[in-house]
């Protein structure tokens, strides 16, 4: 990972009027870049921070797989993976579990967040 400088991004600046932000200090960036490495992650954490947002609960794997089905055909098992990686990483963490039938409910954690704020910049 790359990145300008304070002074590079002065001389960006003045050499073409084209005013570069800062990159955040909040970002883990080795976890940034091994969520990024892989396809099936970063689609996996996009989805549940979009499916998040959208619904404002934590969610199932399965929610999760049928949200991401209508853009990308992604079955199940690697949505599975994802998530016990990411839970891993502690960038996802369990926020219970289904009355119905004992399904874990996946929530993204503030690193998650922060990781999925850049990947959206």
């Amino acid at each position: 990972m790359y990145a300008l400088t304070s002074t590079g991004r002065r001389l960006v600046q003045y050499a073409f009027a084209v005013e570069h932000p800062a990159v955040p200090h909040t970002v883990n960036w080795r976890d940034y870049s091994w969520v990024v490495r892989a396809k099936t992650r970063r689609m996996t954490l996009n989805g549940l921070a979009r499916l998040g947002e959208k619904a404002s609960q934590p969610q199932t794997a399965s929610a999760v797989r049928r949200f991401l089905r209508a853009e990308h055909p992604v079955g199940l098992n690697p949505v599975l993976r994802s998530l016990k990686e990411l839970l891993g990483r502690g960038l996802v963490r369990v926020a219970g579990a289904t009355e119905e039938r004992p399904l874990r409910l996946y929530q993204l954690t503030l690193a998650g967040e922060r990781i999925v704020a850049q990947l959206r910049r």
